[in-house]
């Protein structure tokens, strides 16, 4: 007994049926319960129910029902009585696999039929499913199946086999092959012998047969074909008993094959017996197909023709142009139409027109051309009107880009002309013999409906634009409608795309150009044919007009200053005969009100508004032309200064030469000589020219002020004294330079004074008519910083807010050029800031100036001291001091002053002839040098003579006090400035040589 095997038990009083099962299956997999809805409970899968049937039949049957669903898959016995055949067929009846008698129902009888139950449930279920299986595949065959008997009958036949022999299930139960043998035919639609079928020669051998086209001619009289094959169905004993006959339907084929056959047939009759040149390409482009009138046309064979192709019978001048066409069409699958010389069978040439159209294949794919040839030579050669004409007529028809349409009043399209490649809204055959609103949709068809009404009432052309396309790529068209009668039109369509979006580009082209013009720093004009079209604004404000409408009209040269307009005209017919543009140039222009404009103008040729024009940009150069002359004036003071510094320069040695001298003569006489009070008027008057070349230096910028406390109150009033002679009678100087106590500044008094003289003077020129000068000081800021004020105002002209802007800039000057330079004030800006200090103005239009300068307070210098006049100076020792020196009288006179205060001196009047002293063994103490000697700077001959001597002690003479003049860092270098007087010149020597411990060297 099968473990596995669940055998459940439906009975209301179980009894001794229960024993029986637990019997038969033993304690485990069986279960019991009293009714269907009990055991529906029953946990598990059921594989046999024992159901006990009653005497109530219709209980029973209810019962046996109510298994089947709740177990479909469950083997059913049902329990009976001992003589109820009744209940048992009514059981089976519904589905039950056995009846057994419950009473004396012994356990191997039970296991015996549920087992016997079992295996025949499983069997059925299993041929069921080979059966279903085996029909599915039968009936999903794709071709047809047919089981035959030995007598030829059919006892089975798919739909498909149905179908093919034309068998309806009307109720007969079998088909026998003979009904059909009679028409049947073989591939060549000949008769075939019965005993050649596949089926009865497959039976008769006892071996597969086929496969073998036949044509089978069914009950109806048509004739359908297929491709058959029949295998034999063997017996136990080896022989036969039928056949399975398959077969695939070939019928649309064969009839698809035979019409193309017949096509092919057709095809080639008509080729061959058309006057036309008929030829035919593969997808490569190799011929395949001539008819025999271009066989007959070129004296070429079919073979010849095929194998060496067509290229060899053209004319050699058309060959490349026919091959780039074929080409060009087979690349694109599209038709072609040519005209080229073709060779014929007599060697002369005869023109032929070829046009051809791609092949496709039923799904689409592409096989080749097909085309003819027509001989045109007459058409070429004709001189008829009449053909000329016609060729004239189709050659514009091809030529036009346009689409053509003929229509009648109420929309209807007639008739098409349009370009190949032409793009139409739907093919001709979507759109001929319909009307606009059909194909174009209400709204643009009731405008296309108004135009043409409008055209046939007044027989005038009537045009109209649309747009098409999407959004992103909008396409325009322009529809012309031409009256054609009283009823018809003809609607030319041309596609203005590229012609709008041409205008977009130019307008937007337009827009930037007007927008860089209107925008753009220089003044622009345009002018056509001798009058302005074109102005910006800047160009309106250089001539003095609001806007650059106000010069529209006028002829260019009317803006041009007189004595410039031969030039200008000679300049503008240059750009109207070449066609280049002229170099920018300077001229003058005469704007509104007679003003002169200098500027910068260039010329070039444009096109304004589609016609020949000339540009004209004009650069406003007034500021530029101020720059140069204030660079020139410039120029001019920076002449002047290096002049003043080399005046200034020999002056001091003349000075140094002066003091000097003067000061031994005063030496050598006594103070008891009469001469010594003149002496000391030379030596007084040496001081006040020293002063001069102060000025001078501080003048040219070769002397930096030499800033020290300076009481600022002594500062001004020896400017005042200087100014008063400088002042004319109707100026009114007043002063208020007193202070509650002495102010100190640290300042260059000089530098001082020009601020002064420099604020006052400009004052005095801002009095023409004359006025009050007021100079003071005043107490400044407060105790953590003391400022001390210098106020200079004026009782002038006072200064426009564009004027007081500008005061402090270079060059900048309200004087005519050869009463003013303009840098008088910046001058004394740059001075102000130099100390430190800040300046400032006050004025009124008609009124006057103030000018406030402040200057922070220094503390009062302590007492410095002296240097040691002559007769405190001690004498030499006999020390050698080697003297370096270009200006005779300077070096006379320095030898002069050391050799009296007894010095030793070697001199030398340039750095080589001092080199050759070194390297005759001189060995001196202090080395004394002009700077600008005439063969290097002072400087250079110290460090060359330094690596002869070592750091030997020096003493610089300079007389141009510059920045560069300085001693290197850490040099111990004296810098002894001319003029200088005789005790100036031995402390500077004293203190070199009292160096000596520090920086060594011989002796």
């Amino acid at each position: 007994m099968d473990p596995t095997l669940k055998v459940l038990l439906i009975h209301p009083e179980p009894g001794g049926v229960w024993d029986c099962i637990r019997g038969a299956f033993g304690e485990h997999g069986h279960g019991r319960a009293r009714s269907i809805e009990e055991a529906a409970e029953h946990p598990g899968a059921i594989d046999a129910v024992l159901l006990e049937f009653g005497r109530d039949r219709e209980r029973g049957t209810k019962a046996v029902r109510g298994v089947r669903r709740m177990a479909p898959a469950a083997v059913l016995i049902v329990l009976v009585g001992p003589d109820d055949d009744e209940g048992a067929l009514a059981a089976v009846r519904e589905g039950a696999h056995d009846c057994l008698i419950a009473e004396g129902l012994e356990p191997r009888a039970l296991q015996r039929a549920v087992l016997c139950a079992v295996e025949r449930a499983k069997a059925e279920r299993e041929l069921r499913d080979r059966e279903e299986f085996t029909r599915r595949v039968i009936e999903n065959m794709p071709g047809g199946l047919l089981r035959v008997d030995l007598d030829g009958s059919i006892t089975l036949a798919n739909e498909q086999a149905q179908r093919f022999f034309g068998i309806r299930p009307d109720g007969r139960t079998t088909h026998n092959l003979r009904d059909f043998r009679k028409g049947t035919v073989t591939d060549d639609g000949g008769p075939l012998a019965p005993d050649d079928m596949p089926v009865t020669r497959a039976m008769r051998t006892g071996r597969p047969v086929g496969p073998r086209t036949l044509g089978i001619k069914r009950e109806d009289g048509s004739v359908v074909w297929g491709v058959f094959a029949a295998t034999p169905l063997l017996g136990a004993d080896g022989n036969s008993t039928g056949a399975v006959v398959t077969f695939m339907d070939v019928t649309e084929r064969r009839a698809a094959e035979q019409a193309l056959r017949e096509s092919e047939e057709r095809f080639r009759t008509m080729a061959d017996s058309a006057p036309m040149l008929v030829w035919m390409t593969d997808a490569e482009g190799n011929e395949t197909y001539y008819n025999r009138t271009w066989q007959s046309y070129t004296g070429e064979s079919l073979e010849r023709a095929l194998q060496h192709g067509w290229r060899r019978c053209v004319h050699p001048d058309d060959i490349a142009r026919c091959l780039e066409v074929f080409e060009g069409a087979r690349r694109g699958r599209s038709g072609l139409r040519l005209e080229y010389r073709l060779r014929r069978a007599d060697g002369s040439y005869g023109w032929v027109l070829s046009q051809g159209s791609p092949r496709f294949s039923p799904d689409g794919a592409y096989t080749g051309h097909i085309g003819s040839c027509a001989d045109i030579t007459d058409r070429k050669k004709a001189e008829d009107s009449l053909i000329a004409s016609e060729a004239t007529q189709r050659a514009l028809l091809e030529a036009i880009p346009d689409l053509l349409f003929r229509m009648d009043r109420q929309g209807t399209y007639l008739d098409y002309i349009g370009p190949k490649g032409a793009t139409l809204l739907a093919p001709p055959r979507g759109f001929l013999g319909k009307r606009a609103a059909d194909v174009l949709g209400e709204r643009h068809a009731e405008l296309l409906l108004g135009v043409i009404d409008r055209a046939l009432s007044t027989q005038a052309v009537s045009t109209y634009e649309y747009t098409a396309g999407t959004e992103e790529a909008p396409r325009y068209h322009e529809v012309r409608v031409v009256p054609c009668g009283k009823d018809e039109v003809l609607a030319v369509v041309r596609n203005i795309t590229a012609r709008k979006r041409t205008e977009a580009a130019l307008r937007e082209s337009e827009e930037r150009y007007r927008g860089l013009v209107e925008t753009s720093p220089d003044g622009i004009i345009v002018h056509q044919e001798n009058r302005i079209v074109l102005a910006n604004d800047r160009m309106a404000r250089l001539m003095g007009v609001e806007h650059g409408s106000d010069l529209i009209g006028l002829a260019p040269i009317e803006l041009v200053y007189p004595e410039d307009r031969p030039l200008v005209l000679s300049r503008q017919a240059h750009v109207h005969e070449t066609g280049e543009p002229v170099p920018p140039m300077i001229e003058r222009l005469l704007g509104r009100g007679g003003h002169v404009v200098w500027a910068e103008v260039a010329a070039s040729p444009c096109i304004h508004d589609g016609r020949a024009a000339v540009q004209v940009v004009v650069r406003d150069i007034a500021d530029r032309r101020r720059m140069e002359e204030d660079l020139r004036r410039a120029q001019k003071l920076q002449a002047v200064g290096q002049l003043a510094s080399g005046v200034a320069h020999d002056f001091n040695n003349l000075l140094t030469a002066i003091f000097g001298f003067t000061s031994l003569a005063r030496r050598t006489l006594g103070v008891s000589h009469p001469a010594h009070r003149s002496l000391e008027r030379v030596e007084e008057a040496a001081r006040q020219a020293s002063g001069v070349t102060k000025a001078l230096l501080t003048f040219s910028r070769s002397s930096p002020g030499e800033k020290r406390p300076v009481p600022l109150a002594d500062a001004v009033h020896e400017a005042v004294r200087l100014l008063r002679r400088t002042l004319p009678p109707g100026v009114r100087l007043e002063t208020s330079l007193d202070l509650p106590e002495p102010v100190w500044v640290d300042a260059d008094a000089t530098q001082l004074q020009q601020v002064v003289l420099n604020l006052a003077i400009n004052a005095r020129d801002a009095m023409p008519q004359g006025g009050r000068l007021t100079i003071a000081l005043e107490p400044g800021g407060p105790e953590l910083r003391r400022t001390v004020r210098l106020v200079v105002a004026d009782t002038g002209v006072g200064m426009a807010p564009e004027v007081e802007a500008r005061i402090f800039d270079p060059f900048f000057t309200t004087k005519p050029p050869d009463q003013g330079t303009g840098l008088g004030l910046p001058i004394v800006h740059g001075i102000v800031k130099d100390h430190h200090g800040t300046i400032s103005v006050r004025t009124v239009p008609g009124k006057g100036s103030t000018f406030t300068v402040e200057l922070p307070c220094v503390p009062p210098p302590g007492l410095a001291p002296t240097e040691p006049r002559a007769s405190e100076v001690p004498m030499g020792r006999g020390e050698t001091v080697l003297l370096v020196e270009d200006h005779a009288y300077v070096r006379e006179l320095i030898a002069s002053m050391l050799a009296a205060s007894g010095y030793a001196v070697i001199q030398a009047a340039s750095g080589e002839a001092m080199m050759e002293a070194l390297a005759s063994g001189s060995r001196p103490r202090l080395l004394i040098l002009d700077r600008g000697l005439p063969d290097g700077c002072g400087w250079s001959w110290i460090e060359r003579a330094r690596g002869v001597l070592g750091p030997i002690p020096a003493v610089m003479l300079v007389g141009l006090a510059r920045d560069e003049e300085m001693p290197p860092a850490g040099d111990a270098t004296i810098i002894l400035r001319k003029p200088f007087q005789l005790p100036d010149l031995m402390a500077a020597v004293v203190r070199g040589l009292g160096r000596e411990g520090s920086l060594g060297g011989p002796t």
